[in-house]
């Protein structure tokens, strides 16, 4: 037998019956239906061996005893079971354990094989290019000459601030970026280039007055700015052959903004050219110079982009300080005329630029969103990632400002946890949020961080912290579940705050010039803000940290105007707070020169004053 089982002979007795092959075969069979262990298999064999010789010695033909046997697999059934029921009842129990588990994981095992391939099935479908959307929605000039980039560019490589330009790393160029005043050690060398560069200057003013920015963002670069930014360093743009496999697969990964560092350059110039102006005694071109700034920070911020309107923001920041540093210094370089023009200036800004605006980064998180879910067709599917996207997530962990939050998420382990899900897909389903669950969050929180309109600083900052903590208790509850949001939104809590701060900065810097006006028609400083009212459209000015009426006063050192700052402690308008005394770290600008300085608790205050007018820069130099 094909057990090993030899029964040759009759049990009870010493007759040898010799069984034919076909019952021995059938013995075998029944045997292996059992499917008993080794020992209950033997037992059984020898049960079947002694039925069949009992047949045989009471004269029954093998034929005849193997038909009336009966069906081979009932009689392994009936078999097993009498086997099974010998069993004591633990051994019976774990068996009927064991048995019911194989089957539920089986189940399982199908399930998840059903699942998988239906998941599998489903596709990711790209709808749309995000590099065309986002360059399809910026302004286009008729003609070049209404462009106002490429004359800017044009008048930035008459500079000599071309990428291969050796003329950009002379002594002239360091020292104007440095923005130095008459006091400082560069101001010579700054000065004379300022003096050789002066018809470039006025193209670069000429330039900043056209009506459209119009630099072709996501489209392919021309020849001339290839040359003026340097190829070489672009050659991962997505319209270069020599793309990237992750630049390919996200589009947006692959977009640079080289003229936002060309803008900031600009804007050095005109501030340098700025103060020269004012040390030659040229109000006119003093002005010219601020105005310009202010328009290249309109222009930096079309197509709206969050670093280009943090850019836009900062340059306006360096505009707000040289005219209200050129106030306080030699107020008479401009005439009443020029106040207004410089008035009308920082009040240019469109309204719609003083609003954070996220169009853009939802065309980033559209993008990833079609990159990495499927799609239905009915605005929902499931996050579909694969092993290429762990790179993308990587890659996304290191720019997006997450590290910031939590540097313990990017770890071995969660990169484990997502190389997981791209190979247990259904898993992913349930651990990783839907499709429309993603995008409505997304949506919430983009509503909360661009808010603020309409609310006092103090309130806009404690807005601006409720929500910072609900995105991050939520992200850090179930970071996986949250991922794209996470990737994508840790960057903008404190966007509304920042709008807030350029807006009341240049109000400030409106009101300084106010002041200015009514000692030029009274002979004599402003008493309080309602003596101001007048001269701002019928209102007095307002401290928008406490939204009090803005203090003033004057003393044998002079006068001065102030805000009571973001700790709304009044501190008289103390001009000689350094920020070392504030935030530690290196000695920098006066303290009463920032708008927004955080105060931990048990440390100075600080004032934010606006105008205080004394006859030198002494407010405004960066101490080192």
């Amino acid at each position: 037998m094909n057990d090993g089982t030899k029964v040759t002979a009759q049990p009870g007795t010493g007759k040898v019956i010799a069984l034919s092959q076909s019952i021995l075969d059938l013995i075998s069979k029944v045997v292996k239906k059992t499917k008993l262990r080794k020992a209950e298999r033997v037992d059984v064999a020898r049960e079947l061996t002694s039925h069949f010789q009992e047949a045989l010695v009471t004269g029954k033909q093998p034929d005849e005893a193997i038909q009336k046997f009966g069906d081979v697999n009932e009689s392994a059934r009936t078999l097993r079971a009498a086997a099974i029921a010998k069993r004591n009842p633990i051994d019976r129990a774990l068996g009927q354990t064991c048995m019911w588990s194989m089957r539920a994981v089986a189940v399982l095992v199908i399930a998840y094989a059903v699942v998988a391939v239906y998941f599998n099935t489903q596709s990711r479908v790209v709808s749309f290019d995000p590099i065309k959307r986002y360059s399809d929605s910026l302004p286009v000039a008729k003609s070049p000459d209404q462009a106002a980039w490429t004359g800017i560019r044009d008048a930035l490589i008459a500079m000599g601030l071309g990428s291969s330009d050796p003329r950009r790393e002379s002594t002239g160029v360091t020292a104007v970026l440095d923005k130095p005043l008459p006091s400082d050690e560069l101001w010579t060398e700054a000065a004379g280039w300022i003096a050789a560069n002066q018809p470039q200057i006025a193209a670069l003013h000429a330039a900043t007055k056209r009506s459209i920015f119009g630099y072709p963002t996501g489209s392919a670069m021309t020849e001339v700015d290839r040359k003026f930014f340097g190829i070489q360093s672009f050659a991962h743009l997505p319209t270069e052959a020599t793309v990237n496999d992750i630049e390919a697969e996200i589009p947006f990964l692959g977009l640079v903004l080289p003229q936002l560092s060309s803008m900031t350059t600009a804007t050095r110039i005109l501030a340098t050219d700025m103060v020269h102006a004012v040390e030659m005694g040229d109000g006119e071109r003093a002005t010219r110079d601020a105005e310009s700034m202010i328009a290249l920070s309109i222009h930096v911020q079309e197509g709206r982009i969050l670093i280009g309107d943090l850019v836009g923001m900062s340059i306006r920041a360096m505009t707000v300080n040289n005219i209200l540093m050129v106030l306080e210094w030699k107020p008479k370089i401009f005439n009443d005329t020029q106040l207004q023009r410089l008035q009308i200036a920082l009040r240019s800004v469109p309204l719609k630029l003083e609003r954070p605006d996220f169009t853009t980064e939802r065309i980033m998180y559209e993008d990833l969103v079609q990159r990495f879910y499927t799609d239905d067709g009915h605005g929902d599917g499931w996050f579909a990632p694969t092993w290429k996207f762990i790179k993308v997530i990587q890659l996304l962990e290191s720019v997006s400002g997450v590290a910031g939050i939590e540097k313990k998420r990017n770890n071995p382990s969660q990169l484990v946890a997502l190389g997981f899900l791209a190979v247990g897909r259904p898993f992913g389903v349930y651990m990783v949020a839907g499709r429309k669950e993603s995008n409505e969050k997304f949506d919430e929180f983009s509503r909360r961080f661009e808010g603020g309109q309409g609310l006092s600083l103090r309130e806009v900052v404690a807005a601006g912290n409720q929500n910072k903590d609900d995105f991050q208790s939520m992200i850090e509850n179930n970071s996986t579940r949250w991922l794209l949001l996470r990737l994508i939104m840790p960057a903008h809590g404190n966007v509304a705050l920042d709008f807030r701060i350029d807006q009341e900065k240049r109000n400030a810097a409106v009101v300084a010039i106010a002041a200015e006006q009514f000692h030029r028609a009274n002979g004599k400083w402003p008493a309080s803000a309602d003596d101001l009212a007048s001269l701002c459209n019928g209102k007095a000015p307002h401290d928008p940290w406490c939204d009090k009426p803005i203090m003033m006063a004057s003393n044998a050192d002079g006068f001065r105007m102030w805000s009571v700052g973001r700790d709304e402690v009044n501190d008289q308008g103390n001009l000689n707070l350094f920020t070392p005394s504030i935030l530690g770290g290196k000695t920098g600008q006066r303290a009463s020169a920032i708008a927004n300085v955080p105060i931990e608790q048990g440390q100075q205050s600080v004032d934010w004053v606006w105008f205080a007018p004394r006859g030198n820069t002494d407010r405004w130099v960066e101490k080192q």
